[in-house]
């Protein structure tokens, strides 16, 4: 069993699509797909499926170097403006934070209208989102903790806070498996649920009742890749409900562009 987890590894550590994400999300992939295969071929196979429908749709890997370039060229760059440009730039070859740029300018002052604007940042499954300080406001001290599975989305992000002398890091690693210890103010889950509950059932409101946190951010997609809204924003408002009623947390909705954002306050 070990030997054939390892060699479903290799196949994807080989794969252009799949090799730049983290050990852990690799081994816990490969380890799911050889416990339902026969073969060694059908495993890699499985997993590869599994890995792009959970994460493999964001970003093509030749679009990161587009994004590289416009991360490099802020560099110098003192007018507001012209930064905001880079980040924008750069946001746009990733599928998330691509839907998000027309919504940025009242997306923040809405979210921090409700929890403050917070000294400690967690962004799990973060994508490119970090890329948004420049319309966060924080001040120049605040600490902010970037986690994705994409080994090279943390490259770029790290590369980012060294730009602008950003407090925080960006590190590597598969949540599902180790979730995020220590209190953070704000915690960013942004279409993260979702894909956590594509690789088992109830897993996105497990990760979130166990974060230590005084405010978080979840949102979802409210269509589909197609385009279809399926009702999409009354299931998710349902889902809030009941988490509300078992947790005692505070939870407000906002409705912007093409994503529905929950934002969790203290237990009342």
């Amino acid at each position: 069993m070990k030997a054939a987890i390892e060699r479903v590894v290799d196949g994807l550590r080989a794969s252009k699509k799949y090799g730049r994400l983290c050990a852990g999300m690799l081994g816990r992939t490969a380890d799911w797909a050889v416990a339902r295969s026969s073969s060694h071929g059908e495993a890699l196979k499985r997993a590869k499926r599994k890995l792009h429908q959970i994460c493999g749709a964001f970003v093509e890997k030749k679009r990161l170097a587009e994004a590289r370039r416009a991360i490099e060229g802020i560099d110098g760059v003192c007018d507001e403006r012209a930064l905001r440009a880079a980040c924008m730039e750069a946001m746009a070859v990733h599928a998330s934070s691509r839907e998000r740029l027309g919504i940025l300018d009242r997306l923040y002052p809405r979210i921090f209208e409700i929890t403050g604007k917070p000294s400690t940042v967690l962004d799990i499954g973060c994508g490119l989102n970090p890329l948004t300080l420049p319309w966060m406001g924080l001040a120049r001290d605040a600490q902010y903790v970037a986690i994705d599975a994409d080994c090279e989305i943390v490259s770029l992000v790290s590369l980012f806070f060294e730009k602008m002398g950003v407090r925080g890091e960006a590190r590597p690693a598969d949540v599902f498996a180790e979730p995020p210890r220590g209190r953070a103010d704000v915690v960013f889950l942004l279409k993260m649920l979702t894909t956590l509950d594509q690789q088992e059932k109830g897993a996105g409101f497990a990760l979130l009742e166990a974060l230590d946190f005084a405010g978080a951010v979840v949102s979802y997609p409210t269509r589909s890749v197609c385009g279809r809204q399926k009702g999409m924003r009354e299931n998710y408002s349902r889902r809030f409900d009941g988490f509300r009623e078992r947790t005692g947390r505070q939870v407000t909705r906002i409705d912007l562009g093409r994503e529905l954002f929950f934002v969790l306050t203290e237990r009342t």
